[in-house]
Formats: C-alpha cells, structure tokens, sequence
C-alpha cells in the first residue's frame, strides 16, 4: 500500500526532558540540546517497511506519564513545531487516539471520523498538497500529501489505515510487542509473527536456550 503522504521531522539528538514553564509553571516537555540541535529524520520508515506509528502512539501508558511521553519523544520527537509542548496537551491527543483506535477495533466507524473530522478543523489546514514529479523519467507524477506537523502525520495514518481496513499484530518476541502491519500491500506475508527479522532471531535463540536447559 503506497502512503499518500511523505514525511520528514526533527528530534533533539540527545532526548526530551520535563520541566516547568518559565512563566506559568506548566509542565511542559523540552529538548535537552542547549542550542536547540535537531536530527532530521523520517519517522515511519524502518528498513523496507513503514512503522505503525499512530498505534504505538496509542499504546503509550497514560499510567506512566510523563516517562512514557518521554520515550516517545525521544524516539520520534515533538508533536508540533515548536521548543516546547505541554505535557496536558500530549495527553489529550493520547486520549483523544486511544479512543479512535479502540472505536476502529469495535468497528464504530461514526466515532473514528467524528473524531479524526474533529481534528480536521485544527490541522488539515496546514497540511500541504504537491504534485511531486517522477523520480524515474516515464513514471507518473504521484500526488502527495505533507503534514505541517508529526500530530497531523499520525491522524493521517491513521486515516489511511482505517480507509485500507489493514491488518495489524503485534510482534511475536515477547521483549518487543511492536506492532506492524501484514497482508497485501503491506510487503508482510499475513502468516509473519514478527515485526523484523531481528526478532524473529532473537526469539529462535531464546527459545533455543530453554529447550536446552
């Protein structure tokens, strides 16, 4: 399944931190870097593949915050563009995609577009539309969305996954869980267990280890 956007985005080098606002006190979540170094990067590619990233999103531990939004950040970055985002604000958006995965699950299609149209009317503005031109001379032109922001990335593929109806599991090796997505379109056979070949190995060897033991 071919994505019908590109993205690329920018997370500090050396991770996220909380602390209060200068101002009013808010917690907010901060880069480490002290001149503000960013790392351009494109955070739903892996190898071959594409993360599930709007489902890893919402597995985030509510629980936990705000270590959990931190790992998060660190892994992918900010939500939006700025150099700094309240922590009150990151939970709202973890709800608000919880509820829209678990509504998709129970095939409450009404609930996932009330909610995505919702954020619709605050991001898909700013989303940008190009023509991009083909990279092979011959090829078609491809139509391509950018999202202004990482936020409006996970909302949109989130969209395109409910549209596609895709598949997803978690991944077989018990110390990962990832999620990744199998099935036609995808480049993952439907009978895959294991979101890498990485994992797959690294289960072989464990369960390799206990039948010797």
């Amino acid at each position: 399944m071919e994505s019908l956007y590109t993205f690329t985005w920018r997370r500090d080098p050396i991770g996220y931190e909380v602390r209060k606002d200068d101002e009013d006190g808010e917690l907010c979540i901060y880069g480490k870097s002290e001149r503000g170094e960013t790392d351009v990067y494109r955070p739903f590619e892996i190898g071959h593949g594409r993360r599930v990233l709007f489902q890893i999103f919402a597995d985030i531990d509510l629980d936990a915050a705000p270590r959990s939004y931190l790992a998060f950040a660190d892994r992918c970055g900010l939500l939006y563009r700025g150099d700094e985002e309240a922590v009150f604000d990151w939970k709202d958006q973890i709800k608000d995609m919880k509820s829209s995965v678990e509504a998709w699950r129970r095939g409450d299609i009404a609930t996932v577009c009330g909610i995505f149209n919702d954020h619709g009317l605050r991001s898909w503005t700013r989303t940008h539309l190009n023509l991009e031109p083909p990279a092979v001379p011959g090829e078609k032109p491809r139509l391509r969305f950018r999202p202004y922001d990482l936020s409006a990335a996970l909302w949109i593929q989130f969209a395109e996954a409910v549209a596609a109806d895709l598949q997803i599991r978690r991944c077989g090796f018990p110390t990962c869980g990832t999620p990744f997505a199998y099935g036609p379109g995808t480049g993952r056979r439907s009978t895959a267990l294991y979101c890498s070949p990485k994992c797959q190995k690294a289960h072989k060897y464990q369960l390799q280890l206990e039948t010797e033991k």
